[in-house]
């Protein structure tokens, strides 16, 4: 069986987390491609459901198949709470980032099997990826979430998107809530 580059590392992640009983959700812009967005991505990023305790014993796993793009990966991954690394195979970097919150919980036991290619992953849904996108907000989230109103807005959970986003009021993140009313408004 051949496999692209993206399937290769996915397939990776996908074994290294089933056999050591790490879930997980596949999350950013490659997550915005399987659910439709046709853009183009550089790197892979996985969200991991970890408690803090675990960090070390995480991050020790992953490197066992995953080349550091720090010097002190798991020290840098201890305060940070993200693990850069690459796939030697592949040359593909992947950000492994620990999900600490609620909302990463949530994320991650929302997430479905899916097909990617020849593959099968762990994708997080799309009101989970609006959500992180909005959080981020930087410009390529912010047009991977109007393409994705415009693919996905009939479909959208809109109960679940306020109440998420509303969470967020909490942590003085209350543009989060305008945003999602614009985009609602803008694809009604």
């Amino acid at each position: 069986m051949s496999l692209s580059g993206f399937e290769k590392t996915l397939f990776a992640i996908d074994t290294i987390c089933k056999n050591n009983s790490i879930p997980y959700a596949l999350i950013g812009g490659l997550s915005a491609v399987v659910h439709q967005i046709p853009r183009t991505t550089q790197d892979i990023d996985i969200t991991l459901l970890v408690d803090i305790q675990q960090i070390r014993e995480i991050g020790e796993i992953i490197l066992t198949e995953f080349t550091p793009l720090k010097d002190d990966p798991l020290g840098f991954f201890e305060k940070f709470f993200v693990l850069p690394v690459y796939y030697e195979k592949t040359k593909i970097r992947v950000d492994f980032s620990a999900g600490l919150s609620g909302f990463d919980n949530n994320v991650i036991k929302r997430s479905q099997r899916v097909n990617f290619g020849k593959i099968e992953i762990s994708l997080c849904s799309v009101e989970d990826l609006i959500i992180y996108k909005l959080v981020a907000s930087r410009l390529q989230d912010l047009a991977d979430i109007e393409a994705l109103f415009k693919i996905h807005h009939q479909n959208l959970n809109r109960n679940y998107l306020f109440k998420i986003a509303k969470g967020f009021v909490e942590v003085e993140r209350s543009d989060i809530v305008d945003k999602l009313e614009n985009y609602f408004s803008k694809f009604h």
